[in-house]
């Protein structure tokens, strides 16, 4: 690779690092608060077996406890590090712009789904939790990181074919 290339990528993971912190960071942390309001905090605590803890700005656990169960539920706001380090990876190995958008439609779909779990009763409904931990704890790390080998997989397939 010419000095060009490696100009180019390096500019385009400046341009994303500024992006991520000044503009991405703000909104999902707008996101957050949005979604974890006095309201929905309250009527998580005043629920039975059910509390709910702020442990970062975009960051929540929610813990229950009945007789001698305890479970933690974890969540965090879509679109953070993992995603970070799956854009950085795609600019690195110069992956097509196809797989960019396959990151991004992954973690909007996450962030979708978080959006509708908390406008349900989440109290309620405990099934709900297990799929926001699910969504956060496991589907964003492995969309983020698993874009990464499948890109570099298809430009393999791509390049033996010509």
């Amino acid at each position: 690779m010419n000095s060009k290339k490696y100009l180019i990528k390096a500019g385009l993971i400046s341009a994303y690092v500024l992006f991520h912190i000044y503009l991405l960071r703000p909104v999902r942390t707008a996101v957050f608060q949005f979604q974890v309001d006095e309201d929905f905090i309250e009527s998580i605590n005043e629920s039975e077996g059910l509390s709910f803890q702020k442990l970062d700005i975009r960051l929540a656990v929610f813990e229950y406890t009945k007789d001698d169960v305890e479970k933690l539920f974890f969540y965090k706001v879509p679109f953070g590090s993992f995603f970070f380090l799956g854009i950085i990876g795609l600019i690195l190995i110069g992956a097509d712009a196809k797989f960019f958008g396959i990151l991004i439609s992954a973690h909007g779909f996450i962030l979708l789904w978080s959006l509708i779990i908390f406008s349900m009763d989440i109290a309620q409904n405990l099934m709900l939790l297990h799929i926001l931990d699910f969504l956060s704890t496991y589907l964003a790390p492995l969309s983020a990181l698993g874009v990464i080998p499948l890109s570099l997989y298809y430009k393999r397939l791509h390049h033996s074919s010509t």
